[in-house]
C-alpha cells in the first residue's frame, strides 16, 4: 500500500513538471498576427498623408516654458506622399511629410529615408527645398536593434498589422506574452470589439500604458490603440481594413493617428491614406541598400565615427567628434585642406629665408 502511495504520490510531481513547463498559450491575436506574417512574404504601399495640427500644438524651444508662445499660431495642414516596403525582416521607409523645425519655428519640407537589412539600419534626414547641407543633414548607420523605423508612428499600424509577431523589428510585438486579453469587449463605431491590455518597451517612460481593441471577425485585426505616456501625450490609432482583392489577405486601407494632451484636448490628427499595394512579389536587393546622397554628414554608431559623403558616393573620415566636427566638414571638401601639408612647408621655407636674411642689430659697421 506504501509504495502504491508513493508511486501515486510520484505520478502526481511529474506532472506538476509537465504542466509547469508548458509555455503558456498565445492568445488568438498572436495567433493571427503570426499567420499574417507568413503569409505577407512581401509588401509595397505608397501613402498619402494629411495632418491637422491645431494652434499650440507644437513648441517653441527645446524646453518650454510654461506661458511661453507655442505655435503654430493658426490651424495647419501639411501633406505628403509616402512610400513603404517590405521583404522578409529587411525594410526602407520614404517618407517626405514636413518637419517641425525648432530654428525656423515652421514646418519644413524634409525628405527622410531608412533601411533595414540584416543586422545595420542606415538612415538620413534632409531638406527637400534646397541643396544639401552638412549642417543641416543628419543621418547614421546604426545597429538593427537600436534602429527604430518600424516604430514611426507613420508606419505604426502597418507594421503592426503586417509584422506582428517579429521583436525585433515591432515595438509593438504580439510575441513574449506582451498582448494579453482582458475579458471585456467595447462597441466601436458599430463594430464588438475584444481588449487587450499590452506592455510597453522599454524605450518608453516608466508607468506608459497600451491599450488595443482587435476584431475577432476580420482576423484580430488592431482596430484601435491607446498609448497613454507618463506625462506625456495621448496617442490614439484607429485604422480601417479590408480584403486585398488580389492576395485574400485583410490589410489596412487607412489608418488615423491622433495625438491629445493631458487634458484631452487634441494637438493634431494624421489620416493615412493607402494609394497603392502590392503583396507577394520580388523587390530588388538595391531598395534595402541605402546609398547616402552627396555632402551629408554620416555617424557610423558601429566604428563611432563620422564622415562627409564625397560626390562620387565615397567617405570622407571627419576629425574630431561628432558634435564638434562642422569646421571639418566644410574643409575636408575644400581644395587647400587637401594641400595642407605642402602648404605648410611653404610656409616654414619661408621663415627660415626671413630669419636668414634678416639684418643683423649687432654687425660691425664698416670704416673708411
Amino acid at each position: 500500500m506504501r509504495h502504491a502511495i508513493h508511486a501515486l504520490l510520484w505520478s502526481v510531481a511529474c506532472a506538476g513538471v509537465l504542466v509547469a513547463q508548458q509555455p503558456a498559450a498565445e492568445s488568438p491575436a498572436a495567433v493571427a498576427a503570426k499567420t499574417r506574417q507568413e503569409a505577407i512574404k512581401s509588401i509595397e504601399i505608397q501613402f498619402h498623408i494629411k495632418e491637422t495640427l491645431e494652434p499650440g500644438s507644437q513648441p517653441g524651444s527645446v524646453t518650454p516654458t510654461p506661458g511661453g508662445k507655442s505655435y503654430p499660431e493658426k490651424q495647419t495642414v501639411i501633406e505628403s506622399e509616402n512610400r513603404l516596403v517590405i521583404s522578409g525582416a529587411d525594410i526602407r521607409l520614404e517618407s517626405n511629410h514636413p518637419l517641425w523645425d525648432l530654428r525656423a519655428l515652421s514646418f519644413l519640407p524634409r525628405k527622410h529615408v531608412a533601411t533595414i537589412r540584416g543586422d545595420e539600419s542606415k538612415s538620413y534626414y534632409v531638406r527637400a527645398d534646397q541643396e544639401i547641407r552638412w549642417d543641416d543633414s543628419v543621418a547614421t548607420i546604426k545597429p538593427r536593434r537600436a534602429a527604430h523605423v518600424a516604430d514611426d508612428m507613420m508606419v505604426m499600424s502597418f507594421m503592426m498589422h503586417c509584422r506582428g509577431v517579429s521583436p525585433s523589428i515591432e515595438t509593438f510585438s504580439f510575441t513574449a506574452g506582451r498582448w494579453q486579453p482582458t475579458g471585456l469587449t467595447q462597441s466601436i463605431n458599430g463594430v464588438r470589439l475584444q481588449q487587450y491590455r499590452l506592455t510597453l518597451g522599454k524605450m518608453y517612460p516608466a508607468g506608459s500604458s497600451g491599450v488595443a481593441w482587435v476584431d475577432p471577425k476580420q482576423d484580430y485585426a488592431v482596430r484601435r490603440l491607446r498609448c497613454d505616456f507618463t506625462k506625456s501625450d495621448t496617442i490614439l490609432l484607429d485604422t480601417t481594413f479590408e480584403t486585398d482583392p488580389q492576395s485574400g489577405l485583410v490589410l489596412p486601407v487607412s489608418w488615423t493617428h491622433t495625438r491629445l494632451n493631458p487634458a484631452g484636448k487634441v494637438l493634431s490628427t494624421r489620416v493615412h491614406q493607402i494609394t497603392s499595394c502590392r503583396v507577394n512579389y520580388d523587390p530588388p536587393a538595391a531598395e534595402f541598400d541605402l546609398t547616402f546622397p552627396p555632402n551629408v554628414r554620416v555617424y557610423n554608431e558601429f566604428e563611432e565615427k563620422e564622415y562627409l559623403v564625397r560626390a562620387d558616393g565615397s567617405f570622407q573620415l571627419l576629425r574630431g567628434s561628432s558634435v564638434n566636427s562642422a569646421a571639418l566638414a566644410e574643409a575636408a571638401s575644400s581644395w587647400w585642406w587637401r594641400q595642407r601639408y605642402l602648404f605648410a612647408a611653404g610656409l616654414a621655407l619661408l621663415v627660415v629665408a626671413a630669419l636668414w636674411l634678416r639684418p643683423r642689430r649687432n654687425r660691425p659697421v664698416p670704416t673708411s
